[in-house]
């Protein structure tokens, strides 16, 4: 598979409920393509659902990036921009806003063991004045063809390959 082939799969993966954008720019850096959305629906107070003025807006912004070896280099590089990126994408002003995913999916030739360590251990949960939003990290490494990912990164791992069949069941079947 090259990384072309992984950024048209997951394009397939996200056209269904994710707005796509391509060649994006964020915090000076190209990325070949962006998945987001945004959602309104009402807030639950122990089952129960709010009034109007109840409301909670929640969405996710997924940026997608393709590299040759992912090193450790590269790796801090990547960590201090989403550092970055993950306060300017994230800080809004609205109260009604819940929370908001950033989460990044990279794409790599072939990865170092130090660097996926560095990178699966990264945590990044930030509260604002009007809700919160949670890093997620999802690498994909063409060497081996393997998915790596932060605790919160799981979810991404899913969405890229999901293929309409959950994953619960998806083990239970034994396809992963």
């Amino acid at each position: 598979m090259t990384a072309a082939e992984f950024l048209q799969k997951a394009e397939k993966q996200y056209e269904e409920r994710f707005t796509l954008s391509h060649d994006i720019s964020c915090c000076g850096h190209a990325f070949p393509m962006l998945a987001q959305y945004q959602t309104t629906e009402n807030r639950y107070l122990m089952g129960i659902p709010g009034t109007v003025a109840r409301k909670g807006t929640y969405g996710e912004k997924c940026f997608f990036d393709v590299c040759g070896l992912l090193d450790m280099q590269l790796a801090e590089q990547y960590i201090q921009l989403f550092c970055r990126m993950h306060d300017s994408v994230a800080l809004d002003h609205d109260p009604m806003r819940e929370f908001t995913f950033i989460s990044f999916v990279i794409c790599a030739e072939r990865t170092e063991k130090s660097a996926l360590k560095k990178l699966r251990r990264l945590h990044d949960y930030r509260t604002y004045e009007y809700g919160w939003s949670s890093l997620r990290v999802c690498i994909f490494d063409l060497s081996n063809e393997t998915y790596y990912y932060n605790g919160m990164g799981k979810a991404v791992k899913e969405c890229l390959t999901r293929d309409h069949i959950p994953e619960g069941r998806k083990k239970f079947l034994g396809i992963i």
